[in-house]
């Protein structure tokens, strides 16, 4: 299925905006998107699914892997989670305990401002390759600038 990242450059953070279905023959590009935002010095990574409108146990594995990634570099991780069946099925899952989940990317910034994305657990409130695989290239460059476009 058709899976879509986009890529913005913030004030110390990326946000990582997903639209589409999360599963098992795209997940990998989520956690690529946000390992390459770690290794360009991102101090937090925001993945936005409010677009999101499935997500499977592989998508789901590819969050916390995403999280351990935060962890393993001393970045922060959180994730923005709108739709009612996405929080819900978040929670279900135990991941809102892994990890900060929101409303909105609003609130999420708000919570800890611009490179303080993702507060620890328990400290918080309520929280696009392209179909042949491959991904395309940067755009542009700068605080809240599209940075790259995936699609899977």
């Amino acid at each position: 299925m058709l899976l879509r990242l986009v890529v913005e450059a913030g004030d110390g953070h990326a946000l990582v905006t997903a639209a589409g279905e999360l599963d098992v023959s795209n997940a990998t590009t989520l956690t690529d998107a946000v390992r390459a935002a770690f290794s360009d010095g991102f101090e937090g990574v925001l993945v936005d699914l409010h677009r999101v409108t499935f997500l499977d146990s592989s998508g789901a594995r590819a969050l916390v892997t995403c999280e351990r990634s935060a962890r393993a570099s001393g970045s922060r991780f959180a994730v923005v989670a709108s739709h009612p069946q996405g929080t819900r099925s978040l929670s279900l899952l135990g991941l809102d305990l892994s990890f900060p989940v929101f409303d909105s990317v609003a609130a999420a910034l708000a919570e800890g401002g611009p490179g303080a994305v993702g507060v620890a657990p328990g400290e918080r409130g309520q929280q696009e390759g392209n179909a042949g695989g491959g991904a395309r290239g940067v755009l542009a460059l700068g605080p809240g600038r599209v940075v790259q476009v995936l699609e899977r």
